[in-house]
């Protein structure tokens, strides 16, 4: 059912500041940048090598967005996972079986246009688990 891992999330303060230090360790330019005001983040995409994975740092907008909340719980790091799969449509009642809650009923558009959809930590291991749909997926800067 997935593809593959699609990309690992990190959630930071400053877009600008984390950009310097993760091309500095992947040796890798970002390949997309992008706001998305609905969601209040921007995004950059930095690719992993071969095989297809992607970094994707996520800062928030405003203080008061989703992404700004869990800075200020829970601070930089390791914000979520990204599985690619065929369809998020058809792949839903699978993962809603395994007792995988959805945060919303439809796929959102992420960055380059990708459709994906998040699982409640709760319902995944303390874990935010993102389905990307394989039918847009190449890399998030695609």
């Amino acid at each position: 059912m997935v593809r593959r891992l699609h990309h690992v999330g990190v959630a930071v303060e400053d877009l600008d500041a984390a950009l310097g230090l993760w091309r500095g360790l992947l040796g890798q330019d970002v390949v997309k940048e992008a706001t998305l005001p609905r969601q209040g983040l921007r995004l950059a995409a930095i690719p992993c090598g071969p095989g297809g994975v992607w970094l994707e740092l996520v800062a928030p907008v405003a203080p008061e967005s989703p992404i700004g909340r869990f800075l200020a719980q829970r601070g930089p790091g390791l914000h979520h996972i990204a599985l690619e799969v065929d369809d998020i449509e058809a792949a839903l009642p699978h993962y809603e079986a395994l007792g995988c809650v959805p945060l919303a009923r439809t796929p959102e558009p992420g960055l380059g246009g990708l459709r994906t959809l998040f699982f409640h930590p709760r319902s995944t291991g303390r874990v935010l688990v993102e389905l990307v749909d394989g039918r847009t997926a190449g890399g998030p800067g695609e």
